[in-house]
């Protein structure tokens, strides 16, 4: 149960902490583009002087390339602890043409805020530090034990964070870790999420003959390599869409009947899914955990499909990309203000007064 009186405060205080955001969204922190290193720089000393303004021990963690801001709270004695993972660097900005306003230059529209990082991922950890803020001048003291881990180098595949964990394990010791860094269901549906789909990188080259070949006289007594790579490409799922490849899902959790159950309570729909994301058609749809799908193809339980979300995905209350697109049916990325108390701090402040 959140105090009142950390609401309170937290609604007296909105427009400074609007306009500090909106401070933090001006500094171009692009972590892939050399040119923006300073501003990588600027960003995370923005960072330090928050969580020093916040009474943490707080300090910079070099690496190879952008710094780690690291700050902790430990005056809480034996509670357990909270580690908060963020990260202050943000995707490229272009295409520049398809944003409605600068992408560093937030714009305030209709309780939104419009500008690149806003939902990726400034707007939601700062959203943890104003929590803590909040809860440290109403009860002068954290209810546990809290450290904040914020990285510049989540958009470029964090390449120094595995050898710096390893580094700082012990300094990183948590009972619970906190990372707003993912979507929600739909809007005004918030999400835990405990699992996603990865990436596997490879680089498959196909040899073909060694010089040009006359289509009328090679053609179909030859095999083009495109045809051969298009070919493999396919083989790469069944009919079903499962992965085909040997031995992938040896490792993969079988999902639980409780999970099932809650997934299909879900208000999922199908053609909302569908033309939220402009496609024709989707490739698997057997895949889809809903009620109207309940026991077909129950061979499927090592597949560890989530659903996909009832609407295009939103970013903590707010649209995936940071753009303002130039689409009437869709806000562009955003960074959502609510009016005033409401599901967002209980979420923020409920990790907090565990």
């Amino acid at each position: 149960m959140i105090a009142p009186e950390v609401l309170k405060w937290i609604d007296n205080h909105r427009q400074e902490q609007v306009n500090e955001l909106l401070e933090f969204l001006t500094i171009p922190s692009v972590s892939t583009c050399p040119d923006h290193a300073a501003d990588m720089t600027r960003a995370a000393a923005w960072v330090l002087e928050q969580l020093e303004q916040l009474g943490l021990k707080a300090r910079i963690w070099p690496t190879a390339r952008h710094p780690v801001v690291f700050g902790e709270s430990l005056s809480a004695g034996n509670c357990p602890t909270l580690l908060i993972y963020g990260h202050y660097d943000v995707q490229p900005p272009e295409p520049l043409d398809q944003w409605l306003t600068p992408p560093f230059v937030p714009d305030l529209r209709d309780g939104y805020v419009y500008a690149r990082g806003a939902t990726d991922d400034k707007g939601q950890f700062f959203t943890y530090l104003k929590a803590l803020e909040a809860i440290l001048n109403v009860d002068q003291a954290l209810p546990l034990k809290v450290k904040i881990l914020v990285e510049g180098e989540e958009e470029s595949g964090s390449p120094g964070m595995a050898a710096l964990l390893q580094q700082h394990r012990q300094e990183l010791d948590a009972d619970v870790v906190a990372i707003s860094d993912g979507s929600q269901f739909a809007r005004g549906i918030p999400a835990i999420t405990y699992g996603l789909r990865g990436l596997c990188y490879l680089q498959l080259d196909l040899q073909g003959p060694r010089v040009d070949l006359h289509s009328g006289a090679f053609g179909g007594l030859l095999t083009n390599p495109v045809q051969a790579l298009a070919g493999l490409l396919t083989k790469l799922t069944d009919p079903q869409g499962r992965v085909a490849i040997p031995g992938f899902y040896d490792e993969v959790e079988t999902l639980q009947p409780w999970e099932r159950d809650q997934m299909a309570t879900l208000p999922f729909d199908e053609e909302q899914l569908r033309t939220g994301t402009w496609s024709q058609a989707l490739p698997w749809p057997n895949l889809i955990e809903s009620p109207t799908r309940r026991g077909k193809d129950q061979a499927r339980d090592a597949t560890r499909k989530a659903p996909p979300p009832a609407a295009t995905p939103q970013k903590n209350g707010c649209s995936t990309d940071d753009r303002g697109e130039k689409r009437k049916d869709k806000p562009g990325g955003s960074f959502a203000i609510p009016p005033g108390p409401g599901p967002w701090h209980g979420i923020i402040l409920s990790l907090i007064h565990i």
